[in-house]
């Protein structure tokens, strides 16, 4: 019996590569037609544009949380994934990212700073006040009804009375308690300022004029009390 023969196959018939019987242990493979191949390439090709249409259509805005992502780990990206918001540019990611991780600014004062503070030029309403709230949120996670409260109250009169951003940038005030011995200097002062208000202007001007010698023209003494005129008094005597 021939080679032929044992095949299964005439001589001058080519092996068929596709049968899985025609040698042992081989795996079959599929049988595409070209117009099969074709479509398969033209979908794989579509694919590849949409996803190039949608890397260049992605705004800049998208694209900087997605480079921060990457760039950022362990706490800092955590603490990015709870302060990011659409729209978010790299100017507001700066000023959060300062508050968060540098500065020691009190909660008053970032209240504060936002009550004067106005959207930029590019920047519409809804983007604004979102990153408002991003920032006092992230300001005040951790913070109590009450420290919230004398916040709020604290930067309001600040807004008022410029002399109180004194103690909103320098003191940390946490309590009521706090606020109110804090205020007790400052309304102290606007008393005795009221009082001031009520004298007449006679009075006014006695308290605020120093007092002036009549005999030698210095100031801070009386003619009574005057060396000049005592010692001209002692060499005319005989």
């Amino acid at each position: 019996m021939s080679n032929a023969d044992m095949d299964g196959r005439t001589d001058g018939e080519a092996p068929d590569i596709l049968n899985p019987t025609s040698e042992v242990g081989s795996v079959p493979h599929p049988a595409f037609s070209e117009d099969q191949w074709r479509a398969v390439v033209e979908m794989q090709n579509r694919n590849f544009a949409e996803l190039v249409k949608i890397m260049q259509v992605t705004p800049a805005r998208s694209k900087l949380i997605i480079a921060l992502s990457n760039c950022m780990e362990g706490t800092a990206s955590q603490w990015l994934t709870q302060i990011s918001y659409q729209g978010m540019t790299w100017q507001e990611f700066q000023e959060l990212f300062l508050q968060r991780f540098e500065t020691e600014e009190t909660p008053a004062a970032t209240f504060l700073n936002l009550l004067n503070s106005r959207p930029t030029a590019d920047e519409c309403y809804a983007v604004y006040a979102s990153r408002l709230v991003t920032t006092l949120t992230t300001k005040w996670r951790n913070m109590e009804i009450e420290e919230i409260a004398v916040t709020t109250v604290l930067a309001h009169m600040a807004n008022i009375d410029s002399r109180l951003q004194r103690v909103l940038f320098t003191s940390n005030v946490r309590t009521r308690s706090k606020l109110q011995a804090e205020l007790k200097a400052f309304t102290f002062d606007k008393k005795r300022h009221a009082r001031d208000d009520n004298l007449g202007p006679d009075q006014k001007n006695r308290k605020a004029s120093p007092v002036v010698c009549h005999f030698c023209s210095k100031p801070g003494h009386r003619i009574a009390e005057c060396r000049s005129k005592m010692r001209q008094d002692r060499q005319a005597k005989p």
